[in-house]
């Protein structure tokens, strides 16, 4: 993988690398390290339609290299959507802040990474057993 390095503008008013260069960007810096897991933030935020797909599509990608991807999204299009297999899990829905931090501080004082991954790999064990005992 090569990295292009741009310079940032000395002049605000001259234009500088697009939301969606820096965002792919800064994916590709953290693959070279060949990361297991990926987090990512939110990685279509404020990208038009067509870069965010190419953003999901190249996080897409990287799964079948054995790569995990947790990440935040929010309004993905249909085709970014249809990229997402049915093995996500949603291991948090709630406020953001300190709330979400005392949560999973709660349950993982010590590995969150860790906690996230030991719940969304058995999330289907936890919904079955909630379901034999009436709680879903």
């Amino acid at each position: 993988m090569v990295v292009h390095r741009q310079s940032l503008p000395s002049n605000p008013l001259e234009k500088g690398i697009s939301g969606g260069q820096a965002k792919r960007t800064n994916i590709g810096i953290a693959l070279i390290t060949n990361p297991r897991v990926l987090m990512l933030d939110e990685p279509t935020s404020g990208l038009d339609s067509f870069t965010a797909n190419e953003v999901i599509s190249l996080v897409k990608g990287l799964t079948s290299e054995g790569v995990t991807i947790v990440a935040t999204i929010h309004s993905p299009t249909a085709y970014a959507f249809s990229l997402f297999d049915r093995r996500g899990r949603l291991v948090y829905f709630g406020p953001s802040g300190a709330p979400a931090i005392k949560y999973v501080r709660s349950l993982c004082p010590e590995e969150p990474l860790g906690w996230a991954s030991d719940v969304a790999a058995s999330f289907p064990q936890r919904v079955e057993a909630a379901r034999t005992v009436g709680q879903c």
